[in-house]
């Protein structure tokens, strides 16, 4: 049976280049003054404190890191030499980490509501992966107005800056994507996407699952995503994301990255009942090896769950 599409997945797209801010949701109507005060149940700070149910007053965020050269600087070089994560992997090293031309650090550091201070809201999510921790949870966050920042871990000079407006009672994954070295590659960008509305069902029926996917890949150009030999979606750009694909019985796919009508990757899932996630295609075609001597890692495809439940308030409101 041929899954339908369920839900309609909105997307907020910052310009991208580093300075540049770009990001209000067309939800929004409200400047960031509105939110000072106690009119909400917050105080100046945004910390909560008031009555009301927290769908009222708060949204849920998580950060991912899908830019596959953050550790090459412009010049094709590593992290700047004040970066003190240089010589350091993650806590559990991604493959190809350890190898002979490991790049020195791929994380990213988040910074919202204030200039990068090596102090980072969000700290050391490495390529590829989502923060504010393990599994795919989000962050409580007080609903309002934000100037996001992001840089390499460890340094003070952002990769880009964007503004952007989150919502009461929503969910949102913010992805930095792109490039910020490779020439014919789409350049370093925002994406960031809305997962769930808590106030509406986030899970699916208990014998089905819902998916969705993002295509991050900054060299690949249009690509078709192929289920089990069906074309479900053909020409999908570059930080494009799908509809939510409905209907889909729990068990065994095989998925496959088409570009040009050839095979660019091909991958295997589980599909677990009553789920709904996203499948993001990131990495550069045509590099076999993670990472290649220039530090750039190769087509792969990592997933979260969306719509889950967000860590305790207030973590984002020192």
């Amino acid at each position: 049976m041929k899954p339908t599409i369920t839900t309609r997945r909105n997307v907020i797209k910052g310009a991208g280049a580093a300075g540049i801010a770009g990001i209000v949701s067309a939800s929004s109507g409200a400047s960031a003054s509105t939110h000072e005060g106690s009119d909400n149940g917050e105080d100046a700070n945004g910390n909560g404190g008031g009555n009301g149910d927290d769908d009222d007053h708060f949204a849920a965020v998580r950060v991912g890191n899908l830019v596959p050269d953050i550790a090459v600087t412009e010049d094709g070089g590593g992290p700047p030499s004040d970066s003190p994560g240089e010589g350091r992997g993650p806590p559990s090293t991604p493959p190809g980490l350890n190898g002979p031309h490991a790049p020195t650090s791929t994380a990213g550091d988040l910074y919202v509501g204030k200039q990068p201070d090596r102090n980072p809201t969000i700290g050391e999510v490495y390529y590829p992966t989502f923060g504010p921790g393990a599994g795919d949870a989000y962050l409580q966050v007080p609903a309002r107005e934000y100037n996001i920042f992001v840089a390499r871990s460890g340094t003070v000079d952002p990769l880009f800056e964007e503004h952007v407006d989150v919502e009461a009672g929503y969910r949102y994954t913010a992805l930095a994507i792109g490039s910020v070295s490779t020439e014919d590659s789409e350049e370093l960008q925002s994406l960031i996407i809305e997962d769930a509305d808590s106030r509406e069902e986030a899970t699916p029926d208990a014998d089905s699952v819902e998916v969705s996917f993002v295509h991050a890949s900054p060299n690949a150009g249009p690509v078709d995503i192929v289920v089990d030999g069906m074309t479900m979606f053909k020409d999908v750009e570059f930080g494009a994301v799908t509809d939510y694909m409905g209907d889909i019985p729990p068990g065994e796919y095989t998925v496959e990255i088409q570009s040009g009508g050839q095979t660019v990757l091909s991958l295997t899932r589980e599909l677990v009942a009553a789920t709904r996630l996203t499948v993001y295609v990131t990495g550069f075609a045509g590099v076999d090896e993670f990472p290649d001597e220039d530090g750039r890692f190769g087509l792969s495809a990592v997933a979260t769950i969306d719509g889950l439940n967000p860590q305790p308030r207030n973590v984002l409101t020192r």
